[in-house]
């Protein structure tokens, strides 16, 4: 079953706030000891990477200031070389890259309103 554009990036705003929500009030320590959350954290950014490598091309392009290859690289990390994440890298990610993906999508969607 082929997902419309807007519901990809319906599942992008969805895995950030969950990330975000389930790293609330945490520093990088807690979330490499809590491995129930650094699991949560890492399937939704795994989500995020896929929904991202299936949105089309023109989508992909009226957000140049997003990288798209980056989020689908570290999906296929993630994905292949699970037994080496890094946590800092995953908290650069939690920290700085999901709040800023989150409002560049927010913002993209409430400029082009779409149905989901």
């Amino acid at each position: 079953m082929s997902r419309k554009p807007e519901q990809r990036i319906a599942d992008i705003i969805i895995g950030c706030e969950k990330i975000l929500r389930f790293t609330s009030g945490m520093n990088k320590e807690q979330l490499a000891e809590q491995d129930l959350v650094m699991d949560a954290v890492l399937r939704n950014i795994e989500i995020i990477g896929e929904a991202t490598k299936n949105l089309p091309d023109d989508v992909r392009a009226q957000m140049p200031g997003i990288e798209w290859k980056k989020i689908a690289g570290m999906r296929d990390w993630l994905s292949h070389v699970y037994y080496r994440v890094d946590p800092d890298i995953v908290w650069d990610a939690v920290e700085t890259k999901v709040p800023e993906l989150l409002r560049t999508l927010q913002a993209f969607k409430d400029e082009n309103p779409l149905d989901a």
